[in-house]
């Protein structure tokens, strides 16, 4: 249970992210599909959101503090 609310909020995360993301696109003005440019940087988001979380859950590289 724990597992799919922590699940929930992730992606939460990540589509408030996107729809942040979206809306600076939209300003700068784009070429080609809304719906595109939504699912390219949901896809694109996401990704790097669970890679940061398995860096930081330390299964690949753990990042390092500057001293």
């Amino acid at each position: 249970m724990v597992a799919q609310a922590r699940n929930d909020s992730n992606e939460e995360f990540v589509a408030r992210l996107t729809t942040t993301a979206y809306q600076v696109a939209l300003r700068q003005g784009i070429k080609g599909s809304f719906a595109d440019l939504y699912l390219n940087l949901w896809k694109a988001l996401r990704a790097e959101y669970e890679r940061g979380a398995t860096d930081r859950n330390g299964t690949e590289g753990r990042p390092t503090c500057p001293r």
